[in-house]
């Protein structure tokens, strides 16, 4: 099995966490891991209470991405995904952030 590397290789370098569940990842993800100093922070399958913001976060993007983006198909989600992901730094203003988007709060 591989592991898909095109966007991962991009953050790879930067200091940040990677939260998934236990025993929910491959063993090609783990190898890959390995070299590189990112924190993994793992949380108990059905327990979406051990990281709220992150299943926040997931929620709104599953949500949006339905209504707002139109994702009907499996097909076009990794598209949609990046998209949003656009969408979402350069454009959605949070109210957290004083109704500016996160590229303008950090600038």
């Amino acid at each position: 099995m591989n592991v898909s590397r095109s966007g991962y290789y991009k953050w790879l370098n930067c200091k940040g966490t990677i939260h998934n569940y236990k025993k929910n990842h491959s063993r090609a993800f783990n190898k890959l891991h390995e070299n590189y100093t990112i924190k993994r922070s793992m949380s108990r399958v059905g327990t979406p209470t051990d990281n709220p913001v992150i299943e926040s976060l997931n929620g709104w993007i599953k949500a949006e991405l339905y209504k707002d983006f139109k994702i009907h198909q499996v097909e076009d989600i990794g598209i949609a995904i990046n998209d949003y992901v656009k969408y979402y730094n350069t454009q959605r203003l949070a109210y957290s952030l004083h109704y500016k988007n996160p590229v303008q709060y950090l600038n």
